[in-house]
């Protein structure tokens, strides 16, 4: 059976294990940041939720991918982020809201750290890591994770990555928990304020100080 490049990349370990275990993690970061936007409403945006997606996958990635054998560490270069597994370091980010964007057409934020990050490894020598695995994604609040990849890029002088492999992940059951948003057919709970008010049963004894009782 021929192996992707995935495979070949962590070949020293089960590299279907880290795909399962990448999935977790965006899986749980993305429906964090959507319980987040749901509780904030209405006054959460797509700025807020971009930020919350930006904290909480990049939390999930480390506290899942760390209790793989051999674990995995945090990397802090520049301020950014990245889970270092050895034979390569992964570096998440979301490409799209739904199953119609096209990660190939990615343009990604300008940023001097990403461009070092993803040189030309003909042209320049690699400023941090000899292998740097891209993860991007698709979500948004109503559905959560809808698409998600893991691939090998440079990015042009139009910070467009150029990819060189790309392979689509399995998702699995996608048909978990989800949330409300406005024109979504999707289940609602109810806000605390809607719910039943709680019997309590209140009764003194006869140690209660003088004048409480009548």
């Amino acid at each position: 059976m021929e192996r992707s490049r995935f495979d070949s990349i962590f070949r020293e370990v089960d590299a279907g294990q880290v795909r399962g275990a990448v999935v977790q993690a965006l899986r749980s970061g993305v429906e964090a940041a959507g319980q987040s936007f749901a509780f904030g409403a209405p006054r959460t945006d797509g700025h807020t939720y971009g930020n919350d997606l930006w904290r909480f996958v990049w939390y999930d990635m480390a506290d899942v991918l760390k209790k793989l054998p051999g674990g995995a560490a945090v990397r802090r270069p520049r301020g950014s982020f990245l889970v270092d597994l050895r034979a390569a370091v992964l570096y998440p980010f979301r490409y799209g809201a739904d199953r119609a964007a096209d990660v190939t057409n990615y343009r990604m934020v300008e940023s001097q750290f990403r461009r070092e990050l993803l040189v030309d490894a003909n042209t320049a020598e690699h400023l941090f890591w000899p292998e740097v695995v891209l993860v991007p994604y698709a979500a948004n609040p109503g559905a959560g994770l809808v698409r998600a990849y893991v691939g090998g890029a440079r990015i042009d002088e139009d910070d467009r990555l150029d990819w060189q492999w790309l392979e689509e992940l399995d998702l699995g059951d996608l048909r978990g928990p989800v949330r409300r948003t406005d024109g979504d057919d999707l289940p609602v709970v109810p806000p605390f304020a809607r719910r039943p008010e709680p019997e309590l049963e209140l009764t003194l004894t006869d140690d209660a100080p003088e004048g409480l009782g009548g």
